[in-house]
């Protein structure tokens, strides 16, 4: 698709984002913690969306609305609280 545009576009799959956390790591992390880690992640891909659009790039990603958390978070987007 990004052939088709016109203009430059940044391509950010939320994989792409979760492929840059390490994989080899002593600490054991149980369900709550592995849950809290995927919850940061997610997180740094909303603000790694936002801070590029910000400076004016033109963004495609793809947003799973997985949980309803992420509305909530929709701030870091539009600079509201």
């Amino acid at each position: 698709m990004l052939p088709l545009l016109e203009e430059p576009w940044f391509f950010v799959p939320v994989d792409a984002i979760s492929g840059l956390r390490s994989t080899v790591h002593r600490l054991q992390l149980d369900d709550a913690g592995v849950r809290a880690m995927l919850a940061r992640t997610r997180r740094g891909y909303h603000r790694t969306v936002a801070a590029l659009a910000s400076a004016g790039n033109d963004v495609i990603m793809d947003y799973p609305l997985s949980e309803p958390w992420r509305w909530a978070d929709w701030s870091c987007w539009t600079g509201t609280t």
